[in-house]
């Protein structure tokens, strides 16, 4: 009967909410396929199972995500080192689980980010001041900077690093580094919406607000200091880089011959 069971659970044929029998909790096949349709279920297996270590690793490593069932480990198993190590190495953000000591353990954490940055978010507070880890940790996954001391969200090295890899790591760097040329270049060079973070004093910067405006026209009219929209030989090439770029010229250059001119030969041929 069990073994029917079982089978029904892997086919998806039964749910595991659908099963009565409590027995079966203390069945390390049941409780597989249980956690297989829902890794929220090995709350449910016995104390047995939940400290039986070979066992939590097959839960773990099962094909479906089968990682989240840690949390409901044994806590003698959370303190292991050595099992603890093995799995964030296949899964970093798993020191989410481990016990406070490890998530203060130096090498575990390396390890753990070394598989993925993100799990930066999970280690002790003294870790996120060490910059040489959160560097390791940005340059794995740039979310990781809005887990690291605010100290180093001011470090230029890391910052830099986390924006060249995704432009969104603007938003969690200092104040003082939205107005370093170098690294907002890098992030709206990449994506216009990185303008929301740049800060007001680079507004009149000719090159970020055309580069930007590279991949979108309009932001001429939001984001440029209304003085570049005066500007004769800005908003020139602005319109010889997009000729819709016109529709930003302030009022005040409209009538110029040279603009007209312009935006009449490439409107012929944009």
């Amino acid at each position: 009967m069990q073994t029917k069971i079982i089978a029904q659970l892997r086919n998806m044929k039964l749910y595991w909410q659908e099963v009565k029998d409590p027995a079966l909790w203390d069945n390390a096949d049941f409780v597989l396929a249980a956690v297989w349709q829902d890794w929220e279920t090995f709350q449910f297996a016995s104390a047995r199972l939940k400290k039986d270590k070979e066992f939590v690793i097959a839960v773990v490593e099962q094909g479906r995500p089968g990682w989240p069932a840690f949390r409901f480990a044994a806590d003698s198993l959370k303190k292991d080192r050595t099992l603890v190590l093995n799995l964030i190495q296949r899964k970093g953000v798993l020191l989410q689980f481990a016990a406070p000591k490890l998530r203060k353990d130096r090498l575990l954490v390396l390890a753990a980010i070394a598989q993925d940055g993100y799990a930066l978010r999970f280690a002790a507070p003294r870790l996120k001041k060490d910059k040489w880890l959160v560097l390791s940790a940005v340059e794995n996954n740039w979310q990781a900077l809005q887990f690291a001391h605010k100290s180093l969200q001011k470090d230029r090295d890391i910052v830099l690093a986390a924006v060249e890899q995704d432009w969104q790591a603007l938003q969690y760097a200092d104040e003082s580094l939205r107005k370093d040329r170098e690294i907002v270049l890098a992030a709206v060079e990449q994506d216009w919406r990185a303008t929301r973070y740049v800060d007001e004093s680079l507004r009149k910067d000719r090159e970020i607000v055309l580069t930007a405006a590279k991949h979108n026209i309009y932001v001429l009219r939001f984001f440029a200091d209304i003085s570049l929209r005066k500007d004769k030989e800005f908003m020139l090439d602005a319109i010889q880089q997009d000729w819709n770029a016109i529709q930003c010229v302030d009022e005040s250059l409209l009538k110029d011959p040279d603009i007209m001119r312009t935006r009449i030969r490439l409107a012929g041929n944009p």
